[in-house]
């Protein structure tokens, strides 16, 4: 049982069916053995029935889970609907618990059995605060960490500026967590559009699958995996 690192799933009414399937898809990965906990953070849009179907799989896929409610946002602007959720899962965090966390969104993908040990492995074995894919903003060149990432448990210390802005968090903090970072390639960022899509060997997680393209080709594989462990 992975205790390493803590699972921040973010879901909304428009992504809640894709976190559940997510969770029903983890479980598969894990040869059906529920391994390391998570922190469900719900958006205020989600209705009572969709949170508690997430619940129930997240419940079957890791051996703890937590939930949390948002309260409604209105903004038609999604980058504040996204600073202001990972706002309150930073926070209740750095309240809560000790150890790193990993910001795992709905249209992400295990790609391998051990993915979350191995995302643990790949952070603990660097020094920095930070571990996860960087990128660039071609206008200036600004390098800033990837949102799918892991993180500190006190991450909210540097990140309570960039949240309250207008824009994707991640950029504008980039100057500063981006130094504090360590570039890794096992969580990979890839619009994932059909099954031909490039994922790299050494990915543990893509990021994003948004249609479930991915998890649909691989269902097959991870399931005669989990029959032949019985």
């Amino acid at each position: 049982m992975n205790t390493r690192i803590l699972v921040v799933l973010p879901f909304s009414a428009n992504d809640g069916v894709l976190a559940e399937h997510l969770c029903d898809f983890i479980y598969l990965v894990n040869k059906r053995q529920p391994e390391g906990y998570c922190l469900l953070v719900c958006a205020g849009d989600v209705h009572d029935e969709m949170r508690a179907k997430v619940e129930v799989a997240a419940k079957v896929a890791f051996a703890g889970v937590e939930l949390i409610n948002c309260p409604k946002i209105v903004d038609p602007n999604k980058n504040v609907h996204v600073n202001r959720m990972f706002k309150m899962a930073a926070d209740h965090v750095i309240s809560t618990y000790r150890t790193p966390w990993l910001w795992l969104e709905p249209d992400c993908v295990p790609m391998k059995h051990g993915w979350l040990e191995a995302v643990a492995d790949s952070h603990y074995e660097q020094p920095r605060r930070y571990s996860g894919p960087w990128k660039k903003v071609m206008t200036d060149g600004t390098i800033f960490l990837n949102r799918i990432a892991v993180y500190p448990p006190d991450a909210l210390r540097e990140l309570a500026a960039p949240l309250a802005a207008q824009t994707p968090f991640n950029i504008v903090a980039g100057p500063v967590v981006a130094p504090k970072s360590t570039k890794t390639n096992v969580i990979q960022e890839i619009a994932i559009t059909d099954e031909s899509a490039k994922v790299l060997p050494t990915t543990f997680i893509a990021h994003s699958d948004k249609q479930g393209i991915l998890t649909t080709a691989l269902r097959d594989k991870f399931e005669t995996a989990a029959n032949k462990k019985k």
